[in-house]
């Protein structure tokens, strides 16, 4: 069975933008805002009914569009209302937005023990991230803010917040001012200004004397002198890491405090919005001293037969072009009302609706290819979705999909009786039915397995320790060769698929296949591990480096470390700036490689500047940027807070190694915690 329509079948139906149906993790969703369906819940999280903003709650269940709310949230607060939108806008210009979905710093905060999370831990992570998103606004806003009047009091507490929560700027906590730079050069350069605030920020005075609480109101108090009238912070994610994955009583002491805490919500222009799983929002109405529904409200994101039929002809309508807006269109007479019927059956659920709509153009293209091979047909026949096309798939569904998916479970009772039993594993590693990975007992992803994810790792079990090639992995996929675009999408699964489950349970055999690592094969697995094993690596480079560098990172691949460097990773046809963008902010060390030619002007400015945003929010003490010089040349200030390693020396390789071992045995003790 084919686990994805092919791209030649999408573009003869009309759906020349692709597959409208196989993205259905709004975060992963680039159009999300051409089919986003704004039922009353984002409304009210909005406080479109409101006469001012207040803090509050949108409950969701799974699939329900929790994050996609949160996405368009935050457009909206971000950029304003667009210019359709007819309800009361209770938000003046400019707010302030910083999502909370990084549980990281907070969790390294009380070593991953949840009972001991304090409103003090919850303040000190969302300083962090609202300091950095301070700093993207003034970047972009610069130009139009008026510097003078901005009083020495603000520019003191600013400098201050720089040098505590932020990597960028914390070289300069104990240095003091040497000149005073000049007006002129103050309302000019964001730099200057940023320098200057920082070595005077010892004169912020009393202003730790609230504790951290009475911080972030200052905070809040300080931004509005930059023009912003509110600060928003967005939860999202509670229920998506390993510690609370399926565990809504975990998810919710993860933000039990936060929620507790009454003189954050008193607070003018701070304003709380939270998005959560209907499962943790029972757990917090548990909890009597929280007040859920009185001191903060809550809204129900709940999906009818006409806001999913809306969803679906917005799909359609949006990846072809408007052609498309009803799967009527490409049914027989008898069955028009396809569309109804998947809406009928997806039990109120977005996702089931997206993944049955899958599944039904699956089932389509398959019966079209077997009308093809009989010399008989019509070949120029334009396909038709008939009744046994709509049977096939809904049965399929049933017996495969939602067994395998961890679909709602109020399917049917047959279903959910099938789906306590169904397991897929080898040895010490198991596949669930909720789709996640498990080896010795232990959860490895926080993000279910994708449907292509989950064959590709079963196929995986059958095969341990044996070399599986590109083309039987192909045959497996699509029943055909490969070909250049099953190559492409193998290398991003299997390379999202490592990310999952740990780079070092698949050994890749370059342009041939790849080996996967279990117990079975422990002879490959200690030859294959290091001390550099769970590490990943991007290096940041001058194009006229590029030889210099290449030769380092075959070095580094060598003694086992995951290394991306755009030369090996990037594909052809790819988009080479968000695929770098990703790389760095997935990676767990960045190499900036240092010439006298670096900082010249060119992506890797924007490649460091992605870094120093990521390591703003690593733990205090990560190894995580690590200035690399190939020649004798000068360290660029915003790098020079960090240790750099010379490797034109003869032990300057040496100590780079030792850095990323160290980084190495970090997250391995995160991990085992």
């Amino acid at each position: 069975m084919d686990l994805y329509p092919s791209q030649e079948f999408l573009a003869k139906l009309g759906l020349t933008g692709g597959n409208p149906f196989s993205d259905t993790q709004a975060e992963a969703e680039d159009q999300l805002d051409k089919y986003f369906i704004d039922l009353p819940a984002f409304y009210k999280i909005l406080d479109t009914d409101a006469v001012k903003p207040k803090s509050s709650i949108l409950s969701a269940g799974r699939g329900c569009g929790k994050s996609a709310n949160r996405r368009i949230v935050e457009r909206f607060l971000k950029f304003g209302a667009p210019h359709y939108f007819r309800r009361n806008w209770p938000w003046k210009p400019s707010v302030l937005v910083v999502p909370y979905t990084d549980f990281s710093r907070l969790t390294a905060l009380v070593n991953g023990d949840y009972s001991k999370i304090k409103i003090e831990n919850h303040v000190t992570a969302i300083l962090w991230l609202s300091v950095s998103a301070l700093f993207i606004y003034l970047q972009e806003s610069w130009k139009h803010l008026d510097v003078h009047k901005i009083s020495e009091q603000y520019i003191h507490q600013l400098g201050y917040f720089l040098v505590n929560y932020s990597n960028r700027y914390s070289y300069l906590r104990n240095e003091s001012l040497l000149e005073l730079p000049q007006n002129s050069s103050l309302s000019r350069d964001l730099g200057v200004f940023l320098e200057y605030a920082c070595r005077v920020s010892q004169k912020a005075k009393n202003i730790e004397a609230g504790g951290l609480v009475g911080l972030l109101k200052t905070f809040v108090e300080l931004v509005s002198a930059f023009e912003i009238n509110s600060v928003v912070i967005l939860v999202d994610g509670v229920d998506e890491h390993v510690e609370t994955a399926d565990n809504p009583p975990m998810a919710a002491t993860l933000i039990r405090s936060l929620i507790a805490e009454g003189k954050l919500f008193q607070s003018s222009g701070l304003y709380f919005k939270y998005f959560l799983p209907n499962e943790v929002v029972f757990e917090l109405k548990r909890m009597p001293e929280l007040r859920i529904g009185e001191k903060i409200r809550y809204y129900d994101v709940k999906w009818d037969d006409a806001s999913l039929e809306l969803l679906l002809s917005h799909r359609l309508r949006a990846f072809s072009n408007g052609i498309l807006v009803d799967f009527g269109q490409l049914a027989d007479v008898e069955t028009k009302n396809v569309g109804q019927f998947i809406v009928a059956n997806s039990q109120g659920n977005p996702r089931t609706l997206l993944r049955m709509s899958e599944w039904l153009l699956i089932h389509f293209e398959r019966t079209s290819r077997a009308e093809n091979e009989n010399k008989y047909s019509n070949r120029s026949r334009v396909p038709r979705i008939t009744k046994s096309v709509v049977d096939a798939m809904f049965e399929s569904f049933k017996q495969e999909v939602v067994l395998r998916a961890g679909y709602p479970n109020d399917v049917d009772d047959t279903i959910r009786a099938k789906r306590i039993i169904l397991r897929t594993s080898v040895e010490n590693w198991e596949i669930t039915n909720d789709m996640y990975v498990i080896r010795s007992g232990k959860i490895l992803n926080s993000e279910k397995l994708s449907s292509m994810e989950y064959e590709i790792l079963s196929y995986f079990f059958q095969k341990a320790g044996e070399l599986v090639t590109n083309d039987e992995l192909s045959s497996v996929l699509w029943k055909e060769k490969l070909n250049e675009r099953h190559k492409r999408k193998l290398s991003q699964t299997i390379l999202g698929l490592r990310k999952k489950i740990g780079s070092d349970s698949i050994l890749s055999v370059r342009n041939i296949g790849y080996i996967f690592i279990s117990s079975l094969t422990s002879s490959i697995e200690k030859k294959r591990e290091t001390v550099y094993s769970p590490l990943k690596v991007f290096l940041s480079y001058a194009h006229s480096d590029k030889e210099e560098v290449y030769k380092l990172y075959k070095r580094l691949v060598k003694v086992g470390v995951d290394t991306w460097i755009d030369k090996e990773r990037l594909l052809a046809g790819q988009d080479w700036s968000t695929e770098i963008r990703k790389a760095v902010k997935k990676s767990d060390v960045v190499v900036v490689c240092l010439s006298r030619q670096f900082s010249k002007a060119g992506f890797r400015q924007k490649e460091v500047r992605i870094a120093l945003e990521e390591s703003d929010m690593k733990p205090p003490g990560t190894v995580y940027i690590i200035p690399a010089k190939l020649e004798d040349c000068e360290v660029p200030d915003i790098l020079a807070q960090w240790q750099w390693v010379h490797l034109y020396e003869r032990d300057g390789y040496k100590q780079l190694l030792l850095s990323l071992e160290s980084r190495a045995n970090q997250i391995r003790g995160s991990a085992s915690e």
